[in-house]
């Protein structure tokens, strides 16, 4: 089953690392995808935002958010924790 909430990241990319972390302390299950180790990941992330290929891009339920603000983060996990 596919998770309600997507991460596309990069292994190197600090601002993934931050991310992850937000999320893992918020106890939000997730799927993640790197962008360069995990096949598709790079296409996938081009169908679902104009990133072109930029990261961190997270996704809830089909929206799409770019980077890290703390109150959108904050919005999403809410949104995320509702879904359980």
């Amino acid at each position: 089953m596919q998770s309600a909430m997507q991460l596309f990241s990069h292994n190197e990319c600090i601002h993934s690392l931050v991310v992850r972390r937000f999320l893992v302390q918020q106890g939000i299950p997730f799927e993640e995808f790197d962008i360069e180790r995990s096949p598709g990941a790079m296409e996938a992330l081009l169908r679902l935002s104009d990133s072109a290929g930029h990261v961190p891009v997270w996704s809830v339920n089909g929206l799409v958010f770019m980077d890290f603000d703390d109150q959108v983060a904050r919005r999403i996990v809410s949104e995320a924790k509702g879904l359980r």
